[in-house]
């Protein structure tokens, strides 16, 4: 059974923001598929999972969310 993990990140450049979805393959570490747009929307993940489905030969995609993690660096506490 597949295992993966998923992460959004937010890119600024010169001209607006993009956002990267990239999926990774829990057992061989590497990027197995990934999405990135001008928006931070649903569509934006799901395009990201079908390209891993489709990279590693149609194999389902667990859909379920272990951890999620929405602390920014602006939130990130102080070393004392």
């Amino acid at each position: 059974m597949p295992r993966q993990l998923t992460d959004i990140t937010e890119h600024p450049t010169a001209e607006d923001t993009l956002y990267m979805c990239a999926v990774k393959d829990c057992y061989s570490t590497e990027i197995v598929g990934y999405s990135i747009t001008s928006h931070m929307r649903a569509s934006l993940a799901v395009s990201a999972l079908r390209n891993a489905v489709a990279h590693q030969g149609g194999a389902p995609v667990s859909d379920r969310v272990l951890e999620r993690n929405e602390v920014s660096p602006q939130q990130q506490p102080e070393n004392s």
